[in-house]
């Protein structure tokens, strides 16, 4: 049986959010975590990623709203988060490009030459 492979594409946006993820002791257990609430030490992702980024809103109105274009690319770098953090972690390198694992389970990930 041949497993299917998981490919994903690791940026340079990927790796500068990484790099500014805010790791605690989990506050009353003392786990190390990533806090799902404020990845970035606030409570607005979206704005958060799009400061790490310097990515500038460019919505209508007075409240500097983003685009729904710049929305949906800020969330897509933010779902592919985890894959880049499980990449650092595995290769031990801030590398950009392509990435395989053999499946869901694994957490061994490989540069695609």
């Amino acid at each position: 049986m041949t497993k299917n492979k998981i490919m994903f594409e690791m940026t340079e946006e990927h790796i500068a959010l990484v790099r500014k993820l805010y790791v605690t002791d989990g506050c009353f257990d003392e786990r190390t975590v990533i806090c799902g609430k404020r990845p970035f030490g606030n409570s607005d992702i979206v704005r958060d990623i799009a400061e790490i980024l310097d990515i500038e809103p460019k919505g209508e109105g007075e409240d500097n709203e983003f685009t729904e274009d710049q929305e949906d690319y800020i969330v897509d770098l933010y779902k592919g988060l985890y894959k880049s953090l499980q990449i650092v972690l595995s290769t031990g390198k801030f590398k950009p490009g392509k990435y395989t694992k053999v499946d869901d389970y694994s957490q061994k990930w490989k540069r695609v030459k």
